[in-house]
């Protein structure tokens, strides 16, 4: 599960790729034939043709905004009611205003790029002469989460129904103060929530996870434990586990030598699945998981022996960790027992990396709304982009007021 840290750039045995000339492309353009003899200065005429060479340049159009005049025809009837033709989506009759396309290319620079409002504005100037505000900007992120409030509520539906998801969150900063960015995925449909505390009262308030009654993959945060009678199931991240085990052994490589033995014994059973998994193996051998959760707890049931919790002091991290090893030894071999769930919390940590970046790129969030509309808007981006649909397309939809919807089924 950890090795050493790889080398920057491409690894060993990684398929490269490069720019291929196009068989077909979109212009052809011939340039004058040389007159001189690069190589002996004398004078080339039409009969020393010899073929062509070939050359090809993908390049982007300098892009320039075309500001359109919609003149809608009003007609008069009879009763003396006057009736206008209806402006085309996007267009605001009566007024100037910047169509979908604009609207599309600030959310893509603001979200997909995590750029803040201050630069969104001066690279919409810089690539296209639009000298946009960042109240403009703003407006176009609060309308663009305002507009995707029922398809977030399409996600959690299909979330709650779902057999298998993973969930986590993570701290992120809200002027000045720290605020919580949760998410939840069944590996094609995803969803992020913000909330103001880490506690039982947030998680509730999502009205996601307390409707969930699948097999929940999470890390062992105490705050998902009031969660556990209404599962059929958790896992609990093996990730974490190990490296609790590999600090263990650093701490005192000799008294701790079972957490090394045990680290060992993970990483085995986590191979063991995945092979099974790649052989179309439906589940594991019952004798074989037997074997490793007994083995599981005699390793851990040694820590405890070899970190002794002497009168009138506390409990040492090792005992604590084998201790709690002990306990959780359902939920930490889960997935042995069912292949479909995954030994890691790796997914959920993955799809909240996109938090991470935007502080780091752009800093904090400055209010709770912006927060939340935010998680709103990459919810519907990342679940479009596993299911296909690339950013632009899906962002000038919801402008369009035509959202990109959740097909039925996600399989």
């Amino acid at each position: 599960m950890y090795g050493p840290k790889r080398p920057a750039g491409g690894q060993r045995g990684h398929r490269g790729t490069r720019m291929e000339m196009s068989a077909i492309p979109d212009r052809v353009e011939t340039l004058p034939a040389p007159d001189r003899c690069a190589g002996c200065d004398a004078a080339l005429g039409d009969t020393s043709d010899v073929g062509h060479r070939r050359a090809q340049v993908t390049e982007l159009p300098r892009v320039r905004p075309e500001t359109v005049e919609c003149r809608l025809p009003v007609r008069r009837c009879g009763c003396g009611h006057q009736t206008s033709a209806v402006a085309p989506p996007g267009v605001q009759a009566g007024q100037a205003c910047y169509g979908p396309n604009v609207k599309t290319m600030v959310a893509l620079i603001a979200e997909i790029g995590h750029t803040s409002m201050e630069r969104t504005a001066l690279l919409m100037k810089l690539m296209f002469g639009l000298s946009v505000s960042t109240g403009f900007v703003a407006k176009v992120d609060a309308q663009l989460g305002d507009r995707l409030a029922p398809f977030e509520e399409q996600v959690k539906e299909r979330l709650r129904k779902a057999e298998i998801a993973g969930t986590d969150e993570t701290p992120v900063s809200l002027a000045g103060s720290t605020a919580y960015i949760y998410g939840m995925h069944d590996g094609k449909v995803v969803w992020y929530g913000a909330g103001a505390t880490r506690g039982h009262e947030t998680i509730k308030g999502f009205g996601l996870l307390t409707g969930f009654t699948g097999i929940l993959v999470r890390d062992d945060y105490v705050g998902y434990y009031f969660l556990d009678s209404l599962l059929a199931g958790v896992q609990i991240c093996l990730a974490h586990i190990v490296r609790d085990l590999r600090r263990q052994v650093e701490n005192d490589p000799v008294r701790n030598a079972w957490a090394g033995r045990l680290r060992s014994l993970l990483q085995e059973a986590i191979h063991t699945a995945n092979q099974a998994v790649r052989d179309g193996n439906e589940q594991l051998n019952p004798q074989v998981i037997a074997d490793i959760r007994a083995r599981y707890l005699e390793l851990a049931h040694e820590g405890i022996r070899f970190n002794p919790q002497h009168a009138g002091r506390p409990k040492n991290k090792a005992r604590v960790l084998a201790e709690r090893l002990v306990d959780r030894v359902d939920k930490a071999l889960l997935f042995l027992s069912d292949l479909r769930v995954g030994a890691t919390n790796n997914g959920s940590e993955r799809i909240l990396r996109r938090a991470k970046t935007q502080m780091k790129i752009s800093g904090c969030w400055r209010s709770m709304g912006g927060l939340r509309a935010f998680c709103r808007v990459h919810t519907y981006l990342v679940t479009a982009a596993n299911h296909g649909i690339d950013a632009f397309t899906a962002l000038r939809d919801a402008f369009l007021g035509t959202s990109w919807t959740l097909p039925q089924t996600t399989a």
